[in-house]
């Protein structure tokens, strides 16, 4: 070749010499029948299977466990530091924050991509509007009746919300597409403001009205989630298939059989009690004879209740009809807008557990429920 260099294979078979045949490929060998069976799974104990279930679907539930526990935990303890009107400043700012994820979730898709999360002009629209009517509902003269500016300030907060809202529509979009969403944006912003300024209205009953049934709530959603996770198989409603019936049927039995201990302790907190404006209205020391029977002269039985725990059994009808109410609320919203979670994208979600207002959402038809009972059934219920 020139330059010395050596011919490759190929060009030195063309002189005559025969190219080396490849061997031809072996075979390749079948695996043995006994290769192609599965194993068998080793066998698992009762305990096992037990176990399992405890560390394993009870550690879903452990995030919404933490969220509700860490937020009552919080909430009380600014009640205890601020106590009503440390009560009047946190609400709006909650307030504020579910109006603003509202806002956005019922807006356009590409404005929730966008959207920053709570831009200043939303707190400077919602949060004195807020302040406004849950002072005047707080300092009202009469507890009987919530004052008409009451009703006034939540209209024309959701009208300021709605105003908020108005400017991020995008013009593309149809007038009834508009118009649709306008309503039920105005609807959506009715259920935040109301129960907002009924936790307030609650709250000059005492604050016992107001931790009660957060935690029983908070309590019953817990329960309900790890009745989902261990032995929920029947949705409760098509609206939300995650719940289950039998897991709430065991939240509904926790929480009666908690509710009097709970009321219990929460009645013994002194700064709780001296929030209220009748403190007899949850003293364990107040007694009335139910009944009573006598058989000769051995047997002599009678039993008391006290209104504390016609309290406690009244609240846990509530919690158990407002909870699911609420959560189903919230998800017919959810499903009428279109969107996964009633929550903006830069909010920090709990995963499996839905965005910052489901949260919330048992927790606002509850204070309504308890509002109601307040006003009008604490007359018939402890006579």
């Amino acid at each position: 070749a020139p330059g010395g260099g050596r011919l490759p294979p190929v060009a030195a078979g063309r002189g005559g010499a025969a190219a080396e045949e490849e061997p031809p490929l072996a075979a390749a060998e079948e695996p043995p029948l006994a290769a192609l069976e599965q194993p068998e799974p080793p066998k698992r104990s009762s305990a096992d299977i037990l176990t399992e279930i405890i560390s394993g679907k009870i550690r879903d539930a452990r995030n919404l466990v933490g969220s509700a526990v860490g937020l009552v935990a919080a909430f009380l303890l600014l009640l205890q530091l601020l106590g009503k009107e440390g009560l009047v400043l946190t609400v709006p700012m909650l307030q504020a924050v579910m109006q603003h994820e509202i806002m956005v979730a019922a807006s356009d898709k590409q404005v929730q991509q966008r959207q920053p999360y709570l831009e200043p002009q939303h707190w400077l629209i919602f949060t004195p509007a807020a302040l406004c009517c849950n002072v005047r509902a707080l300092y009202a003269e009469r507890r009987e009746a919530l004052p008409v500016g009451y009703d006034v300030a939540a209209a024309g907060m959701a009208g300021t919300g709605m105003l908020a809202m108005l400017h991020q529509w995008q013009r593309s979009a149809s007038l009834r597409y508009h118009v649709g969403r306008f309503v039920l944006a105005i609807a959506l912003q009715l259920l935040v403001t109301l129960p907002a300024a009924a936790a307030i209205a609650c709250s000059r009953f005492g604050l016992f009205w107001v931790a009660f049934p957060a935690l029983t709530v908070a309590m019953h959603e817990a329960v309900q989630k790890i009745g989902d996770n261990t032995m929920g198989s029947t949705p409760l409603s098509r609206l939300r298939p995650s719940l289950s019936f039998e897991g709430y049927v065991m939240a509904t039995v926790t929480t009666f059989l908690v509710a009097h201990p709970l009321a219990k302790k929460i009645a013994s907190w002194k700064w709780i009690v001296r929030t209220m404006l009748d403190p007899d209205a949850i003293s364990a020391t107040l007694r009335r004879k139910l009944f009573g029977f006598n058989i000769g002269q051995w047997v002599n039985y009678e039993f008391f209740v006290t209104p504390l725990m016609l309290h406690a059994l009244s609240m846990a009808v509530i919690v158990t009809v407002a909870v699911p109410v609420g959560t189903m609320l919230v998800a017919t919203a959810r499903r009428t807008l279109g969107v996964r979670d009633l929550s903006s994208p830069h909010l920090v979600r709990i995963p499996g557990h839905g965005g910052f207002i489901d949260r919330f959402a048992s927790q606002l038809a509850t204070i309504l429920g308890t509002l109601v009972y307040l006003r009008y059934l604490v007359p018939l219920v402890c006579w």
